[in-house]
């Protein structure tokens, strides 16, 4: 089988199929989704995760499992960074994933026949912490208040700094400097569609 893994601030993916050409030779049961939820749900188990962090969702020939609350990706984590592997581990909860429907006949027919996909559901849309460095460059919305005025303003542009005192956000090329006391907000856009995507 495949497997393919995406790490952007959207949220994260784990996906592997297997071999889909066995679907029509397979048939499955009629509770086979309640025999899937339970091992998905040990498996979840195994891996330190509950059953309110797992939700499992099936829609035709896939299989999606959501984890809330804290994870993180093993292969991404930085070893010194010991912040990152707070939580469960989605590459790891994958192939438990995996290895509980391989130990059960009616669960490798579930493999056999959908596309399984753990994720996450993604992580905030506001910049906090480590994430000014993280997000030098990207395109932000920032809310603050504007004491001259007296009233609440937003502007678009690019996160060019931040220290203790200021941010400075780039706005087609002037720098808009504020003062962090003044800042109520520094978010990411919402991702926008390409063309030709559903």
């Amino acid at each position: 089988h495949r497997c393919n893994a995406w790490l952007t601030h959207a949220p994260t993916k784990i996906s592997c199929r297997r071999d889909m050409s066995l679907k029509s030779k397979l048939s499955l049961p009629e509770n086979y989704q309640d025999i899937g939820n339970e091992l998905i749900f040990q498996a979840g188990k195994s891996c330190g995760a509950t059953e309110d962090q797992l939700s499992v969702a099936w829609k035709g020939g896939k299989v999606t499992v959501t984890i809330s609350g804290d994870a993180f990706l093993s292969f991404v984590s930085d070893d010194d960074d010991d912040t990152l592997a707070n939580g469960v581990d989605v590459v790891v909860l994958a192939r438990a994933i995996n290895a509980e429907l391989d130990d059960n006949e009616i669960g490798t027919r579930i493999a056999e026949t959908h596309e399984i996909e753990v994720t996450t559901p993604g992580g905030k849309d506001e910049i906090t912490g480590v994430m000014w460095d993280v997000y030098h460059g990207f395109d932000v919305i920032a809310k603050f208040f504007d004491p001259k005025k007296k009233e609440e303003k937003t502007i678009e542009g690019r996160l060019h700094e931040r220290t203790d005192e200021t941010t400075v956000i780039n706005v087609k090329g002037r720098m808009k400097k504020i003062k962090n006391e003044n800042l109520l907000s520094v978010k990411l856009p919402k991702a926008k569609k390409e063309k030709g995507t559903r």
